[in-house]
């Protein structure tokens, strides 16, 4: 990665999770909430020109079986690879912040930690949920600085309805650090 550019296989991955939101087999592995705040989270870092068009034209069947097809023929399964994986994460993460804790803990979780984040979701939507629970994601200073703007500008957001937008998440750290060092 080079020092001052942001992450393209963030920016990737997260287009991906948007992809599976434009048809029924990507909704069918990825959770609708991660879709819609991956969406949003992506469309408040300004990455993507006229993004309202770039999610429209996911929302159209044909497109998305197209970009399917052509997916499928450079890497056969990532779509839905990466889909699965996200998903499979996510399950695991909640199964282990359900888990009660033992003596006088209420909870045996008390912190999460994403290395390696991009413009992943996981974190932003859990801490909300889970206000006892500390979560830190790490990822490189410049891919990092956008998503902090980003995830700022998503608070502040009057678009879309997702519970938590306007208020303060204290109990979410984003560090950036280059971990190539």
């Amino acid at each position: 990665m080079k020092e001052n550019t942001p992450s393209t296989t963030a920016l990737l991955v997260a287009i991906i999770i948007i992809i599976l939101g434009g048809d029924r087999q990507g909704r069918k592995i990825c959770p609708s909430e991660l879709i819609n705040v991956q969406t949003e989270l992506i469309r408040c870092t300004k990455l993507i020109p006229c993004f309202s068009l770039f999610t429209l034209m996911f929302q159209c069947t044909v497109m998305t079986k197209w970009i399917r097809f052509i997916c499928n023929l450079y890497s056969p399964g990532l779509l839905n690879g990466v889909g699965k994986r996200k998903a499979y994460i996510e399950t695991a993460v909640r199964n282990e912040l359900s888990i009660p804790g033992s003596g006088g803990s209420r909870h045996a979780v008390e912190q999460v930690l994403v290395v390696a984040s991009g413009y992943d979701t996981l974190a932003l939507r859990l801490a909300e949920e889970f206000p006892h629970v500390l979560f830190y994601e790490v990822d490189h200073p410049a891919t990092m600085a956008i998503k902090r703007r980003a995830v700022q500008f998503y608070q502040m957001s009057d678009e879309g309805s997702i519970d938590f937008r306007r208020q303060s998440i204290s109990n979410l750290r984003l560090i950036s650090a280059d971990l190539t060092k």
